[in-house]
């Protein structure tokens, strides 16, 4: 389960590595979730 301030590993291609979640909206499978970018590649 995912918690508040969990690091999570992007899996896309916007350039961002790692996001924190910033709050859990609801709690089942493919919820979307408020997060803030640590890294870039760019």
């Amino acid at each position: 389960m995912i918690q508040q301030e969990t690091w999570l590993q992007v899996a896309d291609n916007s350039g961002i590595k790692k996001v924190m979640c910033i709050k859990v909206l609801g709690g089942s499978k493919k919820d979307t979730l408020p997060s803030a970018m640590k890294s870039s590649s760019r």
